[in-house]
């Protein structure tokens, strides 16, 4: 498991994020509540992301885009590649140049650079 301590940018009071690879999510925990998920299946040295969600009471603050962020940073410093099945990880990395390099077939996914 991966913890980091809270962004003090972030307007929430407390969260650790955290990859739990037994369930196949990263997480974003504000306290003791699992406030934000990205659901991910690996598969050899590519990351299948294919859900996102936000428990209620939590959304609206930018958690989740914090959590997908800190994911694909660690698949990034992993040396992985991402398919991006979920709808919101894809416009993440729309609005995201960075990450695009991290993406196994952009084409694939209607993401090809600008």
């Amino acid at each position: 498991m991966m913890s980091e301590p809270k962004n003090p940018t972030d307007q929430t009071a407390d969260y650790r994020l955290v990859n739990d690879e037994g369930a196949g999510q990263y997480q974003l925990w504000v306290g003791t509540d699992l406030a934000s998920l990205a659901q991910y299946v690996l598969e050899g040295d590519i990351v299948d992301f294919v859900h996102t969600e936000t428990e209620s009471g939590f959304t609206h603050r930018g958690l989740a885009t914090t959590l997908v962020k800190h994911a694909l940073d660690d698949v990034q410093r992993r040396g992985l590649k991402v398919r991006p099945y979920c709808e919101f990880v894809r416009d993440l990395i729309a609005d995201h140049a960075q990450y695009l390099d991290l993406v196994d077939d952009p084409e694939r996914f209607g993401l090809t650079p600008k």
